[in-house]
Order: C-alpha cells, then structure tokens, then sequence
C-alpha cells in the first residue's frame, strides 16, 4: 500500500518547517519565491493531497461546503448543485451533498453528517418552514444560506430564490392576455411555498381578472402518476379547460404524455403552459411555452453568498436575492378570438 505524504515528509524534503509548509500550499504568509516553488515541486514530486480530517482536528477550517438537497430525483436541484459546485470549484473550495429526499430526519442527519466533516459553510434546501433546524445551524456560528425553499422568518437567514407566485401569476396571466377564460392548473400537492405560492399566483391572475377560480380545474397531485390521472380527468369535463397550466415542471412530462394519450392535440384542442423548462420540453415539436427559471444561477449566487461571508465576515446585512421567471414563448399556447 502507498504512503500517506504528510506536511511533515515534505518539510523534511525541502528542509523548512511544518509551518513553512502549512503557509505555502494554504497561500498565507510571506514566504520568499524560492522557498515556495521548491515546496510546491516536493509536494507535487510527491502526489501530496491535504487531509481535510486531519485539518479540521488542527483546528483549521475545512475547504467544504455542506449541501443539503431536498430531493436528489429532481433534475431541478441537480442545476442547483451545478451552479454551487462551478462557484466553489472557482473559489479553491469543494461541495459535499446530503439528500434529505423530502424527510426532516434525513435533512438533519445531513446536516450532523456536514459538520462531522469541520464544514462551517451549508447551503440548505429545507424540508419544510420550520427555522428551527436552521437557527441551531445559526447558533452554531454555521455560514447558513437557503437556497430555492425558504423557511418562516425568512428575513432572519441568507436567502436566494425565485419569486414562484408572481411567475405563476405572470404565465396565467399570458394565458387569459391570449383570449382563455377555462385555465386549469396541476400542481404538487405540498406544503412546501414554492409549490403552493404558484397555485396561489395562478388564482390571483383569474381574481385580476375577474375570472371565478373552478374547484374542478384545480388538480393537485401528490406524485407523477396522479398528475397524469389529473390531466386526462380534466380533458373528460363536460366543459373542458381551453388551456392547462403545469405548475411543476418535474410533473409535465406524465400530463404531457397522459394527454398525448387521450388523444389531445396541443395546441388546437388545449394550450399548453409549464412552470419551469425540462430539455424534454424543446426537442420535439411542438416546443412547449414556459416559464423559464434561472436554476444555475440560485446555486452560483448561494455559493457566491457563502464566499462573501468568508471574505467579508458575517456581521453585515442579510443576503437576499429573488430572481423572475422568464416567458420562452414556444408552440403550445394557441391564441383565441
């Protein structure tokens, strides 16, 4: 088995102590050029890597930041992981990723499993509104950004997500600006507030509007399956919807090919809108109409947040940022006399 290089072989190498060693390869300290291109080739010439266990039991900071994904099967938070690691990646740092898979015992087993590892930085998708598990992360003086959900209180916690009510308001709104009264929505069944502030957005564009919200075209799914039940219920209403709104973008493909399957073309006999953008949504045609969310970007500016209170500290104003979903007219939404 091969040797395990410490910082203590390589300053016996170059013949310089352990903390000329420790202050080269951690970018600190005023070393002369020659001293540090010698320690870099020792450290190269012997495939050094760090211990970032043995780090953190020195009492230094670990290069980790801890992530917490609410459900690893969503392409969504896949994008997210994406832009914090790309961020990261840049700042010299890496990520370490829990999934809590929608279950408040998993969430803080990540959490204790993040901090096991000396992390002091954690970008938290949270399970539910509860600030509980996240002010203890707080008390812990744990650099705390939420990212996509947001918990109550939210003033109180760094933040960064998208403004879902008013982007669900806006797409609803397109709908009805195209001549459909008979907009029906699927949507999560959840508690969560990124879910219901888009069934919210939706009912505050028909109430603009002065649109009576129909019970029967409000369709909330707790799983795919129960979305594509939705779809094909609501095209069997004696008085069928003209357009559909799929608030949850991870649910559109089972409506899409559930309507395929009742025999719906889009969008002469229904338009067509979904929250979000699946790839599956622009490769065949029709292209669908969506509103787009810039998923990466939550990741890069929650990582981005993180940094800035290494650099800067963390005893300034609270970080928040709330980005728009973006209209992508496609083919998929027809418009009626």
């Amino acid at each position: 088995m091969k040797k395990v290089v410490t910082l203590n072989d390589i300053a016996k190498a170059a013949n310089v102590s352990m903390n000329t060693v420790s202050k080269v390869l951690n970018g600190k300290g005023a070393i002369s050029e020659s001293t540090k291109k010698k320690i870099l080739a020792i450290a190269r010439e012997y495939d050094y890597h760090p211990n970032i266990i043995a780090r953190t039991m020195r009492g230094l900071e670990s290069p980790l930041i801890g992530v917490v994904v609410s459900d690893m099967e969503d392409p969504f938070f896949v994008k997210v992981i994406s832009g914090i690691e790309q961020r990261a990646w840049k700042e010299g740092m890496s990520i370490i990723i829990g999934n809590s898979a929608e279950d408040l015992e998993k969430q803080r087993l990540c959490i204790e499993n993040h901090l096991s590892y000396g992390c002091r930085n954690m970008i938290v998708m949270p399970v539910n509104e509860d600030p509980a598990p996240m002010r203890a992360l707080q008390e812990k003086n744990i650099r705390l950004v939420l990212a996509d959900r947001l918990v109550q209180f939210e003033e109180e916690f760094h933040r960064v997500t998208v403004d879902n009510k008013k982007g669900a308001f806006d797409a609803c709104e397109y709908l009805i600006g195209m001549g459909h009264a008979k907009v029906a929505i699927i949507n999560q069944q959840s508690i969560v507030t990124t879910e219901t502030d888009r069934t919210d957005g939706y009912k505050e564009a028909l109430k603009k509007h002065g649109i009576p919200v129909r019970d029967e075209y409000v369709r909330l799914a707790k799983n795919e399956e129960e979305a594509a039940q939705a779809a094909a219920q609501l095209m069997r209403l004696p008085d069928k919807p003209t357009a559909l709104f799929i608030a949850k973008d991870r649910l559109s493909l089972h409506v899409v090919r559930a309507l395929n399957e009742t025999g719906v073309i889009m969008p002469d006999d229904l338009s067509v809108m979904i929250y979000g953008c699946p790839h599956w949504s622009q490769t065949f045609r029709p292209f669908f109409t969506c509103m787009q969310r810039p998923i990466k970007e939550i990741g890069v500016t929650a990582a981005e947040m993180i940094i800035d209170m290494i650099q800067n500290g963390t005893d300034q104003i609270v970080h928040q940022k709330y980005f728009s979903a973006s209209l992508m007219e496609r083919d998929t939404v027809k418009k009626l006399n």
